[in-house]
């Protein structure tokens, strides 16, 4: 699963009733999506030209977005249900709430492979890729790789990773298809 398909690939596994071989997680999401889109709108205000990240927290997109993710904190089973918050329905939302993907994963049995571009700014090393191997630590077979010129979408890069970059051309990195094509011979 990639992005958000490795946060809610945990649920995939199990609900797959043991038919899962092994779960490959790239880029996997770890923190609740309203609280990753939040991350991820300060850090694109803060791309803007002179406006620090400071500065783009204060920002009416910023206010908006919050006062968007308080509402989906709000929900209860007794919430309308045709108001879309963020683009979903109340019943995504409420279906998320208080779902641990790291968590559930480490409660798995099979191996797992995570992958992560340390360019990606959408699900960042120190916001996502800690948690996952935080509470994986303990899991009986957990591989970790970590790409340093690699994006979200596992293409090579240099310098701060922007939106921009999915424009260009270009392939998920070889040595990612070598680190799954060994992972997956090994297991």
């Amino acid at each position: 699963g990639h992005s958000e398909g490795g946060y809610v690939l945990p649920r995939i596994a199990q609900a797959a009733d043991g038919k899962v071989a092994g779960l490959i997680i790239a880029s996997g999401l770890a923190t609740s999506l309203p609280e990753a889109i939040l991350r991820q709108t300060r850090y694109l205000l803060s791309l803007r030209e002179g406006t620090p990240e400071a500065a783009a927290t204060e920002d009416p997109q910023i206010t908006a977005i919050e006062s968007l993710t308080s509402q989906i904190d709000a929900l209860t089973a007794d919430s309308p249900t045709d108001k879309l918050i963020l683009g979903a329905a109340p019943a995504y939302w409420l279906d998320l709430k208080g779902y641990d993907p790291v968590a559930l994963a480490a409660s798995l049995p099979q191996p797992i492979l995570v992958l992560q571009g340390a360019r990606d700014y959408q699900v960042t090393v120190a916001d996502e890729l800690s948690k996952w191997q935080s509470g994986l630590a303990r899991h009986a077979d957990t591989t970790f790789k970590i790409f340093p010129d690699l994006n979200h979408i596992l293409v090579t890069g240099t310098g701060m990773s922007t939106p921009a970059e999915y424009d260009q051309p270009g392939n998920v990195a070889s040595e990612v298809i070598d680190a799954v094509a060994a992972w997956v011979k090994a297991h």
